[in-house]
């Protein structure tokens, strides 16, 4: 490599030496008597400078090339000693950025830094973040303990199949290969978050990523592997709001996107993880919750990802919600990962502790997590590697031109967010504290459990307002807390005429089961419903009432809003 460098090198310091030895090279050409070892002397002199020129232009290109080639030995050489198969990994990658410098390479080569990790280890397992007092004796045996029974063998990686259009990942990926900042956001409930996400019950604080989101979490892990294959500045976008479903989460969506997705800070890619929260039918909210987010300028990769324990999905409800999430996926060419049909397959996908409880019910165990991670950074690096061999990798998005909706039309019409809310008061922002007006009560807002704020009373009778201004055509949103126990309910009515009242009840039905556990709900209301003004003001009182008793217990009087829109 560098013996082209060399030699031009050392010929143009000859040359400059006798240069200087020749001093009086220029006055012998004034004079025209320049001796023959005057001659010599400026003559080599010449020589040298053309050969010093050419030399800094080639160790430029090469210095360039020699980096690409550097980082591609530094990312493999780890990886031989974990698997004798990547030595030709490495050494395919050596002849590929040989070629690239003589203009013979892939457009992969050209483009990415990065090395073919179809057959190589395409997972990072340097933290697997158990709890931080853990002794460093103990991080290596836990470490050594999952690498040994870790079940994902290399034959069930590489024979998933790339599910989707993979290509609209190319930018994402692309930005990864050249070191540019990205931003991986997340949307979805208590699963994304990493909750429950621990070594044993009692290590609840296993850490919290700048983002919010726990460290233990497979989103977490798999940005946590590529950084360990990227120099890229990589940022977590927290767009989860716990115990959502998708109708609550589209209403969020456009103030969480307003303050994470500006032009010069852009989301580049979504995994959308909504199934846990949406099990009992949310199936039009999911379709919206996608199409809004498909509809997003600058446009934005989104990958689907479908996380259940398999054991809860004998349940007919949850099935179907799965079955059609998954159709919907497909309507829409979205990169996807079908965890249940995996788990389905290979039952070990979903870890069980029962010692501990882990794992056996909705959120899946850190084992789990990391395991998703894997499958995750699997897919990735699988279409990276092997896409651009013959063509450019897609470098910007362009706008995509959606098919008609997979599911109920007018569904999807009607439970379409404000496109210009003219109010939007949300627990999670500080600032609408003081536009809320507590007129009589104990109504509060507070988080009553971590991460999850909202207006809160406990005592009958007690009232709040909202004020509201509305469009031309309009409705009113609100989100609002339902369980099978513990929750009352409140009567809301506008003030200008509150005869017309609509009541929120903070129980499931009668034959509810503990499947339902604790759910936000969307109660949407037009005009026909609420007597709103047509681009007008009004006010929104809400009034907390005792519920009904519930399977000989209650009744209790809690009641708790997290947000109120109007269009």
């Amino acid at each position: 490599v560098h013996e082209p460098i060399q030699y031009p090198v050392f010929a143009g310091r000859v040359g400059i030496f006798l240069l200087f030895y020749s001093l009086a090279g220029p006055q012998c050409l004034m004079q025209r008597r320049c001796s023959v070892h005057q001659i010599y002397g400026i003559l080599l002199a010449l020589v040298a400078a053309f050969a010093y020129a050419a030399s800094v232009l080639t160790g430029v290109r090469a210095g360039k090339d020699d980096s690409v080639l550097s980082s591609t030995l530094h990312e493999i050489a780890p990886l031989t000693d974990q698997r004798p198969e990547a030595l030709s990994t490495a050494a395919a990658s050596v002849e590929e950025a040989t070629a690239t410098r003589s203009g013979n390479g892939s457009a992969f080569a050209t483009h990415s830094p990065l090395p073919p990790l179809g057959a190589a280890p395409f997972w990072d397992h340097s933290n697997l973040f158990v709890s931080p007092d853990t002794r460093e004796d103990k991080i290596r045996s836990t470490k050594e303990r999952f690498e040994a029974d870790f079940p994902m063998a290399r034959e069930v990686l590489s024979n998933l199949p790339l599910l989707g259009d993979f290509t609209r990942l190319e930018p994402f990926l692309g930005k990864l290969a050249r070191g540019e900042r990205v931003s991986v956001g997340v949307i979805g409930g208590s699963v994304p978050w990493g909750v429950e996400c621990v070594m044993t019950p009692k290590t609840k604080g296993v850490g919290v990523d700048p983002s919010g989101i726990f460290v233990c979490s497979y989103i977490v892990r798999l940005v946590s592997w590529l950084r360990s294959v990227s120099s890229s500045p990589i940022s977590i976008k927290n767009l989860c709001t716990r115990a959502a479903t998708s109708d609550v989460t589209a209403d969020r969506l456009q103030l969480l996107l307003k303050k994470t997705h500006a032009a010069e800070d852009g989301i580049d890619v979504i995994f959308v993880d909504t199934l846990a929260n949406d099990r009992t039918g949310y199936v039009s909210s999911y379709e919206v919750l996608l199409r809004m987010l498909l509809e997003l300028t600058p446009p934005v990769a989104v990958f689907g990802n479908l996380i259940a324990n398999a054991r809860d999905l004998i349940w007919d409800a949850y099935a179907t919600t799965k079955e059609s999430m998954a159709k919907i996926l497909v309507h829409y060419d979205l990169p996807r990962f079908d965890a249940v049909e995996l788990v389905r397959e290979h039952p070990w996908f979903w870890e069980k502790d029962p010692d501990t409880s882990l794992g056996m019910f909705t959120h899946p165990s850190w084992r789990t997590h990391q395991l998703i991670s894997d499958v995750l950074s699997s897919m990735l690096g699988r279409h990276w590697s092997s896409c651009c061999s013959n063509r450019e990798p897609l470098r910007k998005l362009p706008p995509r031109v959606l098919p008609e909706p997979w599911g109920c039309k007018q569904c999807i019409e009607d439970l379409w967010p404000c496109r210009y809310p003219k109010t939007f008061l949300d627990a999670y922002n500080n600032n609408d504290i003081a536009r809320v007006k507590i007129v009589s009560g104990d109504w509060r807002l507070y988080a009553d459990a971590v991460g999850k704020p909202g207006w809160i009373s406990m005592e009958e009778n007690s009232v709040m307002h909202f004020p509201l201004s509305f469009g031309p055509h309009p409705k009113i949103r609100i989100s609002y807390l339902r369980s099978y126990e513990n929750m009352g309910e409140a009567d809301a009515y506008l003030l200008s005429n509150p005869e017309k009242r609509i009541r929120l009840d903070g129980l499931w039905d009668g034959n509810a089961t503990k499947r339902k556990e604790t759910q936000l709900q969307l109660a949407v209301w037009t005009s026909d419903k609420l007597s709103m003004p047509k681009s007008g003001d009004d006010t929104l009182v809400v009034v907390s009432l005792p519920g009904r008793p519930m399977n000989g217990k209650g009744p209790w009087v809690k009641t708790k809003l997290t947000a109120v829109t109007a269009c």
